[in-house]
């Protein structure tokens, strides 16, 4: 074979191709530029820039909510601390832990509403007694509010302590402190998930947010110096409190319901009514503690301030939530509109640079304005797109503006027929495949956590797995005359009803359901022995009327069923993950089912997608295989449920918590009680019609 070479008439075609499509070139530029620098990160710094910027700009003490107070152990509590002439037992920092102890029970004493501490104790002390009673001190305060770490947990409060103290909460006043700065070292969103700002306002956001700061913590104590104090004169004032409660209860002095019951009866010292009614946010501001954090207002603060920021912002619903919308899918959008404008012939280049000023000037004063509404939009990728694809625009219709628009019609024509597109719209309805309406009853079971499965496995074990559940899964569904539709991945799908007509598919439906959810357990245990993963499933059941028939092409068609009714059983499987139940089933299952299986109301609930909420009901069990404990739940629970339906919040409270305590992990009693205990602070709206929405399938 000869060796091929490049000859001069070669380049030249090669050449002339570039020219037929300089728009095309230009487009890969843009958007590549937009990614490259939205990769990269630069437009996230920009981004953050201006943030910080506009969080100067609204900065004001006067934006932080009423109602607390911050209690910091500063520079001026670790000098007299430690000063013989200030102190009857002078100490250095670290200090010992009844120190801790004597400043929340003073603060306790003051009439604080509620004292959430930035202090995490996670190593023991040398000496165990301090452990103990700063342990018992502040479990005898229901005030307090203890923080950990995200990975390590308080040494004070572990759970045969909370086991031996069941009446004093010590489980639902633990808060994660956890601060989570962005990747340049200051601290902008937070994750309110048992966070210790939510240990101060119920539910203050059910997600990440990004805080607003009124101001920095020197600003704050310069205006409202009566909402910032110094730690050392509430630590003396527990120091006395402590010694009359030793006196009183000698040995007994660590035991935390003896001192929750005779702290009440000792006198409170004077002074301590600057924090009556208040939240205390109890933190360290002193070199020798290192719990300096960056904010966008300051690059040291005291990490407590963090918290404080979150709690304010929840208090006054002000905190900020990301927009939502897919700011670089539309700054590509912009740029390439902006380019392809550019090659048109009939925009002048000067008046796509005029209007691409505007747009910028008008992006600019909407991510203003959303900030004011407590919206963050990061402008900087539209900008980006605006500037480049004006900029490139510029340059490429300056070189050839009317042939570059010749060539980018071309392109883009080579790609969509004309007549198939008109043909398609034309005929919608070309091909029709018949069907019928019953009603039929549709079952969705699908594994939980098959990402977590996933990412343990490598592809033959994970396919191994799948395949053995969806086998020993599948025979429930026909061994109960139902029909088994498909599986979608990991997912099961079947129909009672149809084909097969059986006139009990609800009821056959949910007793595929227990043996499913029986079998699995068996299943589980083989597979942690042989493959070290755990298995678990979730089934939603839901029963209405329903198309059937043969839908698809005619190459290839399915025997299905299409319909809402069978939208909502998908639903209902995924909601299973929002309450911590297995099995959900819609009301009219529920409704068809005798008293051999035993259901719980679980909520009433508006799915995505569904204005109207439907009743769902938790498949519990066999009736007749529920054990004397089992029953007292559910007793205790729809008692609760019918209390909660009817407003009556402190009737509903006192049955979920009996249904807690019954069963621990249970945690649809847990929800009920947290929103019974938020309802009863916060009643809703008189036009509340006790309806749960989801937001998301």
């Amino acid at each position: 074979m000869k060796p091929v070479a490049l000859r001069a008439k070669d380049l030249t075609v090669l050449c002339g191709a570039f020219r037929r499509f300089p728009a095309a070139s230009a487009l890969v530029v843009v958007l590549g530029l937009l990614v490259s620098l939205h990769v990269s990160g630069v437009s996230r710094v920009l981004d953050r820039s201006l943030f910080d910027g506009l969080q100067h700009l609204q900065a004001d003490p006067d934006g932080w909510a009423d109602g607390f107070v911050l209690v910091l152990v500063d520079e001026t509590s670790l000098k007299e601390m430690s000063d013989p002439a200030l102190t009857t037992r002078p100490v250095r920092w670290p200090w010992p832990r009844d120190f801790f102890a004597a400043l929340l029970v003073a603060l306790e004493k003051g009439g604080a509403k509620q004292i959430l501490a930035d202090l995490t104790f996670t190593e023991r002390s040398e000496d165990e007694w301090q452990d103990f009673i700063l342990a018992s001190y502040a479990a005898a305060c229901p005030a307090v509010v203890l923080a950990e770490q995200e990975s390590v947990s308080q040494i004070l409060w572990p759970p045969d302590f909370q086991n031996a103290h069941p009446a004093l909460n010590l489980s639902r006043r633990i808060s994660v402190a956890r601060h989570q700065p962005d990747s340049d070292g200051v601290l902008r969103g937070y994750d309110a998930d048992r966070s210790l700002a939510a240990g101060g306002v119920p539910s203050p956001h059910p997600e990440v947010f990004l805080l607003r700061w009124p101001s920095n913590l020197s600003a704050l104590a310069k205006k409202y110096p009566r909402r910032v104090l110094s730690a050392a004169a509430w630590v003396k004032s527990g120091q006395e409190i402590m010694k009359q409660a030793a006196q009183l209860l000698g040995d007994n002095v660590a035991d935390p319901e003896a001192l929750a019951a005779i702290l009440p009866r000792i006198p409170a010292p004077a002074g301590l009514d600057l924090v009556k009614g208040k939240t205390v946010f109890v933190g360290v501001n002193a070199a020798a503690a290192f719990d300096v954090k960056a904010t966008p207002l300051s690059a040291v603060e005291p990490g407590v301030m963090y918290h404080l920021a979150a709690w304010s912002n929840a208090q006054k619903h002000n905190g900020i939530r990301p927009s939502g919308i897919p700011v670089l899918a539309l700054a590509l959008l912009l740029g390439s509109l902006f380019l392809f404008f550019g090659v048109n012939e009939k925009v002048r280049i000067g008046t796509l640079i005029g209007f691409g000023l505007v747009l910028l000037l008008a992006v600019g004063g909407l991510a203003w304005a959303l900030f004011q509404n407590n919206i963050w939009l990061p402008p900087s990728d539209l900008a980006l797109g605006i500037l480049l694809g004006v900029g490139t625009a510029a340059v490429n219709n300056w070189r050839e503006e009317i042939q570059r628009k010749r060539q980018v019609k071309a392109f883009f024509g080579s790609y969509v027929s004309p007549k198939v597109l008109d043909n398609l719209l034309a005929n919608p309805e070309a091909v029709k495949l018949g069907g019928e309406r019953r009603e039929l009853t549709i079952y969705f079971s699908d594994l939980a956590g098959f990402t977590d499965l996933s990412e343990g496995l490598d592809p033959a074990e994970l396919l191994e797995v799948v395949n053995t559940y969806l086998e020993e899964m599948s025979p429930f569904i026909i061994e109960n005359h139902g029909y088994l539709d498909k599986y979608i991945g990991d997912a099961i799908m079947g129909v009672f009803g149809s084909p097969e007509v059986i006139q009990d598919h609800a009821a056959a439906a949910c007793k595929a359901a227990l043996e499913s959810r029986d079998h699995l357990r068996g299943l589980s245990a083989r597979m942690m022995d042989q493959r070290g993963v755990a298995l678990h499933a979730r089934i939603g059941i839901n029963t209405g009327d329903i198309i059937v028939g043969n839908v698809g092409s005619r190459k290839k068609r399915n025997y299905t069923v299409v319909g809402d009714a069978v939208n909502l059983a998908s639903r209902l499987e995924g909601a299973n993950k929002e309450f911590g139940t297995t099995i959900m089933l819609g009301e009219d299952t529920a409704a068809q089912l005798d008293d051999r299986f035993a259901l719980r109301p679980i909520e009433l609930l508006a799915v995505k997608g569904k204005k109207k909420p439907v009743q769902t009901y938790e498949l519990y069990g066999w009736a007749e295989r529920l054990s004397d404990r089992q029953r007292s739940l559910l007793d205790h629970f729809r008692r609760g449920y019918a209390a909660y339906q009817a407003r009556d919040f402190s009737a509903a409270q006192q049955e979920f918590e009996i249904a807690c305590r019954i069963d621990p992990d249970d945690k649809l009693s847990w929800q009920y009680s947290d929103r019974c205990s938020h309802f009863h602070d916060d009643p809703p709206p008189a036009d509340w019609d006790g309806v749960f929405r989801m937001t998301k399938k």
